[in-house]
C-alpha cells in the first residue's frame, strides 16, 4: 500500500508544472511593484519552455537590461530572447531524442 501511494503521490507531483508556477510568481511579484527587477535571462534559459507564456505578460519590447540591470545585454530584447528560445524549442520538437510537450507546445506558438 505504501509503494501504490508513493507511486501515484511521484505521477500526482510530476504533472505539476512547477517551472511555470516559478515564472508566474516571479512576474506577478514585478508586475505589482513587490520587486523592482525580474531575472528574465533565468526564467528563459534555465527553466523550461512552460515559463515563456509568462514571460509574454512583460514588455518585449524593453532591453534585457530593464528588468535586470546588473546585468550588460546591450540592445537584446526580451522579445528577441523569447524568439530565439522558442526557435530552440521548435529544433527539439522535430527530433524524437529531445522531444519534450513543453517544447512543442511552446515551438508551435508564432514568434
Amino acid at each position: 500500500v505504501a509503494f501504490l501511494v508513493a507511486v501515484l503521490g511521484w505521477v500526482a507531483v510530476s504533472f505539476v508544472p512547477v517551472d511555470y508556477l516559478v515564472a508566474q510568481n516571479h512576474v506577478n511579484r514585478y508586475l505589482s511593484g513587490e520587486t523592482g527587477t525580474v531575472d528574465v535571462e533565468y526564467l528563459a534559459e534555465w527553466l523550461s519552455y512552460d515559463s515563456l507564456s509568462q514571460l509574454e505578460r512583460l514588455d518585449g519590447s524593453r532591453p534585457i537590461g530593464y528588468y535586470q540591470p546588473a546585468d550588460d545585454y546591450g540592445a537584446l530584447t526580451l522579445d528577441d530572447m523569447i524568439s530565439a528560445r522558442r526557435a530552440k524549442a521548435r529544433k527539439e520538437c522535430a527530433h524524437w531524442e529531445s522531444w519534450s510537450l513543453s517544447a512543442c507546445l511552446a515551438g508551435g506558438q508564432k514568434d
